[in-house]
C-alpha cells in the first residue's frame, strides 16, 4: 500500500527576492538544524484527492488570477512547527481575494482564516530562541515580489523531498497592453 500523496498551492518569489529568501532559509536551516525548504507563500495546504483532480482544479484557478505584488512585512512567530519563524504578508485585496477563490474551487470554505506568511524556519523552538533569531536578523522585513503562477506541490514527504509537480501561469488579459491598429 502506498502513502496517500497530498499537494500544496505555492505562490514562489523569482529573481533576487528569491536568492534573498532563499539565502535566509538556508542560513537559519543550518545554524539551527532544521528542515530546508524554497521560499514561498502557501495559497492552499493539504490538498487530497486524485493528482489529475487536483490538477484540473488548479489550472481554472489559475486562469481566474492575474499577476500580483506580495509585500513582505515583518518577523513574527507562532508556536506551530510549520510557522515556527515567518515573516507576514500584507493583507491586500488580491492577497485575501485570491485565498477565498481557492477555497472556493478545492471546496474549503471552512477552512480557517487565512494567515499570509512567508516560512523561514520550521521546527519547535522556544520563544526565546526565536527572539534571539529576530534580534539577529530584524523584526522589519521590507520585501516585495510580484506572482504571475501558482506552484503545485507535492508536499507528501519532508519539507527536503517536496517538489514542484507542475506550475500554472495566472490567465492574463490578452486586451491589455495591445494596441489595435486602425487600418
Amino acid at each position: 500500500m502506498t502513502a496517500e500523496k497530498f499537494f500544496s498551492l505555492w505562490l514562489m518569489p523569482t529573481g533576487d527576492a528569491y536568492q534573498a529568501l532563499a539565502n535566509l532559509i538556508f542560513d537559519l536551516s543550518k545554524e539551527y538544524s532544521s528542515p530546508r525548504f524554497a521560499p514561498h507563500v502557501t495559497l492552499l495546504g493539504e490538498l487530497h484527492g486524485s493528482e489529475e483532480e487536483i490538477k484540473s482544479r488548479t489550472s481554472r484557478l489559475s486562469a481566474n488570477l492575474k499577476p500580483y505584488a506580495i509585500d513582505l512585512t515583518r518577523i513574527e512567530y507562532l508556536d506551530e512547527y510549520f510557522r515556527s519563524l515567518f515573516i507576514r504578508v500584507e493583507e491586500t485585496e488580491q492577497v485575501m481575494q485570491a485565498n477565498l477563490r481557492a477555497r472556493g474551487i478545492f471546496d474549503r470554505q471552512r477552512d480557517p482564516k487565512y494567515i499570509p506568511h512567508l516560512s523561514i524556519l520550521y521546527g519547535n523552538f522556544s520563544s526565546t530562541t526565536k527572539d534571539e533569531v529576530i534580534e539577529k536578523i530584524g523584526r522589519e522585513f521590507r520585501l516585495s515580489f510580484d506572482v504571475k503562477s501558482l506552484h503545485l506541490v507535492e508536499t507528501s514527504a519532508r519539507p527536503e523531498n517536496w517538489f514542484t509537480a507542475k506550475e500554472f501561469p495566472f490567465e492574463s488579459n490578452p486586451r491589455s497592453g495591445r494596441v489595435l491598429s486602425a487600418t
